[in-house]
């Protein structure tokens, strides 16, 4: 019984520690590069007689 409370133990320990870089490391640079992305594709535009597309980089 003791062994199965400190694997369970364990298991929330390394989940949170997942959980805590996941939002510390990963989402902030998620977040960064889904609004540059956001940028190019709201300044696209489209020429409606020769389908010439211009687009802005980020």
């Amino acid at each position: 019984m003791t062994k199965l409370v400190v694997t369970l133990l364990v298991c929330v320990l390394l989940a949170g520690a997942g959980l805590y870089v996941g939002g510390t490391k990963i989402a902030p640079a998620a977040v960064d590069k889904s609004g540059k992305i956001n940028t190019s594709v709201t300044g696209a535009n489209v020429n409606e007689s020769t389908g010439a597309v211009t687009v802005t980089s980020p």
